[in-house]
């Protein structure tokens, strides 16, 4: 299982002074399946981002995946995979390791 939140403003991923480019989230999918419910995935216009802080540091995920806009998330029910449909560029599926 899996809560999502849309979000109204967009929220900036990384700050000024990080590397790499500043991205924001569209919407966040927190993985209630890590019991402390710190990891947490961003849908951005460049790709998946992951924290396994609460937000304090974010990640690019995976390293095959098009870095385009992603319009949807989803966790299996086991948590095993995490699904992830993109504008223009298919459906993806990742394995998530527990």
């Amino acid at each position: 299982m899996a809560l999502t939140a849309k979000c109204r403003n967009l929220i900036p991923l990384r700050s000024a002074n990080e590397p790499g480019p500043r991205v924001n989230g569209r919407f966040l999918l927190v993985d209630t399946g890590d019991p402390s419910r710190k990891t947490i995935f961003a849908a951005t216009d460049l790709g998946v981002y992951r924290t396994t802080d609460g937000g304090a540091h974010w990640s690019l995920l995976g390293s095959h995946l098009p870095q385009v806009r992603v319009t949807d998330l989803y966790i299996s029910p086991d948590g095993s995979l995490l699904r992830i449909a993109t504008y223009g560029r298919g459906v993806w599926e990742i394995s998530l390791a527990r």
